[in-house]
């Protein structure tokens, strides 16, 4: 017996002395199955020529037939570029050579009884009989017409055999530029066809297939089918949006092809009933809408982003059509909620679920969709509640559950009042959780290693070990980068940068972040309390020791992390240093780019070069908007260049701002904060004074090498002219360093004033203030929604208010607080400090004031106060 792959399925080949049979592996009797196992290939052939008495040359000359074969075959299904052969040719696999076939007809002669070429052999040819199995399958997936019209099984073979990667588009493409295309075809046979069966078309051959399906009904919509229909909408519903879709602006190509169709059934409906209401020709037979249109609109909106669609398609349906979202739509309606931030709808949405009909119940799906939101609220009460539903209804908990549950326990855990006053607890709770999923063993795929990997991570992270998270951290990294290494097409060497970009993790870098954030070396770590939690953190520095040894093992893959080398930190200014290192090294592309430099004599170059760039660019611009657009886009070029964009985001930025914070260093913090943020109001300054210096630079060369007279003034004196030179280097290399910074946003603002409350630098609380009300006045604040302008202004007044308090400027704080009380809503968590203040220097007339204002009572007091204040 021997073995041969055909490209998509093997099958097993006897040669006997009579003729070949091909036969399935399941076919195979356990006689033969053993008898392959034990005997290698040479006794195997022995025993053919000793049992049938076939001589050596026979064998040998079927198995250069079958070469041959193999060769003949491979080269017609992955050739694309076949040349024009006739439709005899097309239909039949090429015979064997003419060398084989005198082989054959010399190797015949020891044969008893010879053979000729007669209808019965070509039966038995093996060519023959595996091109028929092709055209079996091929006809399984293709009508004969659709066959007929494609005129290339080679083609269609190419594209639908394999079925994992069956490709329809080519296809579609072949009939569309057809003579015939889909005319003269029978529906029914056409409706067969489009069930379930043309997928994953893109949106051009979508509309091609449309414009061919109503050609073949001669445009009367009535004969569009729901088959038809669902083929259309199920690959519609697959497609991906190009861009985000604004509510209120309904203008994607998608949503409108959708609606449109759904107007043409609409018309279909209105044409059946005049037509049955004249009594016009015979019964019409009315297309029925389905359940799976509904998903396929609903589908698509959602990875829209679009409320205004989704609404739209669910009132459509359920007015017009009388289908209600089921429990699929249900959970889909719930996540596109989650991703909005609409998490009371989504709440609102999973109660209605629960009340309809046990077929509306939701399932594990739902309810790891609403751990999901538990986490972003860090409402670990409600999760609890949530774990216990799906006990009491015998629902069963999948690997997400309780990754969900422990990650939920971990964010509650951030601080005292989120937490009740019980973080430790939670996080424990949360490790129990994740020993159940271990004894359970439920994790099997990588998609539940990394989710579990991140999940012990934010435990490790909000409980400060360090060295727990780091170990992590190098483990997940290092086998993913092996992993990616080790199936890299490229040159490992060359491509270190892409390499590290896929590897490197965006939320795994903001967890060990957190972790230096939360560093006290005289902390003991949540899992050191007790024995499972004892030897599973063992396992994991274990495991990170003896992957840090065997690293240089392979030296075709080399793995490194700038991490110190030591074992247990346990100095802050280690901590700064080792977080430092991390995150250059994860903005840079795992170090393989020098991003972060000074201005030495290197750089002094690349301001001359863009020196010259940006003065292009203005005599180039229009205006100041056209210049900023320019310079923008160059910016945003070279960040993608040389930056990690993946990981360099606000969250992150802010996570690793917060470490200087909590380790009590003012200087490390605001190197950092220079470094790596810039604010809108002086972006735009320097852009305004540097497109003025660039417009007005050329029209001083010219009037020093031509005499010419310019209507700009010049310089008076060589000071001046070196002054603006070095103001406008200054600007330059401001503009080319901001391809790693981030604009400041409201929330970097109140970390700045957090920052000044813990360092009590007034300075840098004045400045701040004074900033923040510049940027009040910035477009990007201004385009933020009015609900969102103000709840952004509570949380910097409280900042403010926390401030003035830490600071004893009791009277600052209190008139921060009456000032905005008919704006905010304050509430007694956001001014217990200062109650507590107040109560201490016994200032009673304050506290109830104060109270007054909580409580939202009576504010005669607050203007009597106010009054005093103003006469003081």
């Amino acid at each position: 017996m021997y073995m041969v792959r055909c490209g998509l399925k093997t099958n097993v080949l006897f040669f006997s002395f009579e003729s070949a049979f091909v036969l399935s592996e399941r076919l195979i009797t356990r006689r033969f199955r053993s008898t392959l196992q034990i005997e290698d290939e040479k006794n195997t052939m022995e025993g053919l020529v000793k049992h049938e008495m076939v001589s050596p040359e026979e064998v040998e000359f079927k198995l250069a037939q079958l070469r041959e074969f193999t060769k003949t075959l491979k080269s017609r299904i992955y050739n694309t570029e076949s040349p024009n052969l006739s439709s005899h040719q097309n239909n039949r696999i090429p015979p064997m050579s003419e060398d084989l076939r005198n082989t054959d007809s010399n190797k015949s002669s020891h044969v008893t009884n010879e053979r000729s070429v007669t209808e019965e052999n070509k039966s038995n040819d093996l060519s023959y009989q595996i091109h028929s199995s092709f055209i079996e399958k091929i006809n399984d997936l293709v009508p004969k017409v659709i066959r007929e019209r494609v005129a290339d099984d080679d083609f269609l073979a190419k594209y639908l055999l394999d079925r994992s990667h069956r490709n329809w588009a080519p296809i579609i493409d072949k009939l569309y530029i057809g003579e015939k295309r889909l005319t003269n075809t029978d529906s029914k046979e056409l409706s067969v066809w489009l069930k379930g069966t043309v997928k994953y078309l893109p949106f051009h051959n979508i509309l091609q297939l449309d414009e061919m399906l109503l050609e073949q009904i001669d445009g009367d919509v009535v004969k569009f089918n729901t088959h038809m229909y669902e083929c259309i909408f199920n690959n519609l519903g697959n497609l991906k949006p190009n861009g985000s879709n604004q509510d209120g602006i309904i203008n994607d190509e998608v949503v409108l092809k959708m609606k449109e169709l759904l107007e043409r059934y609409d018309n279909a409906l209105s044409t059946i009933e005049d037509r049955r209401a004249k009594k016009q020709g015979p019964p019409l037979r009315v297309p029925k809408m389905t359940q799976s249109l509904f998903n396929s609109c609903l589908k698509y909106s959602t990875k829209c982003s679009s409320f205004n669609d989704m609404e739209y398609f669910i009132t459509k349906f359920r007015e017009n059509y009388g289908i209600s979202p089921n429990k699929q739509n249900l959970t889909t309606v719930i996540q596109f909620y989650s991703r909005k931030e609409m998490t009371k709808q989504a709440w609102n949405t999973f109660d209605t679920m629960k009340f309809l009909s046990t077929k509306h119940f939701p399932d594990i799906r739902t309810y790891n969709t609403m751990l999901q939101i538990c986490e972003k609220e860090r409402n670990f009460p409600k999760a609890l509640d949530l774990f216990q539903e799906i006990q009491d209804h015998n629902i069963k908990p999948t690997t997400n559950t309780y990754i969900m549950m422990a990650r939920v326990l971990a964010a509650s855990s951030s601080n005292n009042v989120v937490s009740e006053g019980k973080p430790s607890s939670l996080r424990l709770l949360g490790w129990n959780y994740l020993h159940e999923l271990e004894e359970k063993n439920l994790y099997r795929h990588k998609k539940d290693e990394m989710n579990l990997f991140l999940a012990m991570m934010a435990l490790a992270a909000y409980d400060g070990d360090v060295e727990l998270s780091k170990a992590l951290y190098y483990l997940f990294i290092g086998k993913k980068y092996k992993t990616v290494c080790a199936s890299w097409n490229g040159n490992i060497l060359k491509d270190q940068d892409k390499i590290w970009k896929s590897v490197l993790s965006p939320e795994m870098l903001n967890y060990l972040m957190l972790a230096y954030a939360r560093f006290d070396p005289s902390k003991l770590p949540i899992l050191s309390g007790y024995e499972k939690g004892i030897e599973l953190r063992r396992k994991f520095l274990r495991e990170f020791d003896s992957f840090s040894r065997l690293d240089d093992a392979n030296n075709a893959i080399k793995f490194k992390l700038p991490f110190l080398p030591i074992n247990n930190l346990n100095l802050e200014a280690q901590v700064l240093a080792e977080s430092s290192a991390i995150w250059n090294f994860n903005l840079e592309n795992g170090g393989t780019y020098s991003t972060l430099t000074s201005k030495n004599g290197t750089v002094q170059e690349a301001i001359r070069k863009d020196e010259m760039l940006f003065n292009s660019f203005a005599r180039e611009a229009k205006d100041l908007s056209d210049f900023k657009f320019k310079v923008m886009y160059e910016v945003t070029k070279r960040q993608r260049e040389s930056i990690n964009v993946n990981v360099f985001n606000r969250i992150s930025l802010h996570t690793y701002l917060t470490i200087p914070i909590n380790l009590k260093h003012q200087k490390e913090f605001l190197e950092r904060l220079t470094i790596f943020t810039f604010q809108q109001h002086e972006f735009e300054a320097v852009l305004r004074r540097l497109y003025e210096n660039c417009r007005n630079l050329p029209f001083l060369s010219d009037q020093v090498g031509q005499n010419q007279v310019s209507s700009e003034p010049v310089p008076a004196s060589e000071a001046e002219i070196k002054e603006e030179s070095t103001v406008r280097m200054d600007d330059i290399w401001y503009i080319t360093s901001l391809r790693w910074k981030i604009m400041m946003d409201t929330t970097v603002y109140e970390l700045v004033m957090k920052a000044a409350t813990e360092f009590q630098n007034e300075d840098l609380a004045k400045k701040v203030w004074n900033d923040r009300g510049k940027f009040r006045t910035t477009i990007p604040f201004l385009q933020l929604d009015q609900r969102t302008r103000v709840s952004k202004d509570q949380k910097f007044a409280h900042s403010m208010v926390e401030f003035f308090t830490k600071q004893g400027k009791y009277s600052d704080a209190m008139a921060i607080v009456l000032s905005s009380k008919n704006r905010f809503n304050w509430t007694y968590s956001m001014v217990k400090n200062l109650h507590q203040a107040l109560e201490g220097i016994e200032d009673s007339n304050s506290v109830e004031i104060l109270l007054d204002v909580v409580n939202k009572k009576s504010h005669a007091r607050a203007i009597k106060w106010e009054q005093r204040e103003l006469q003081i």
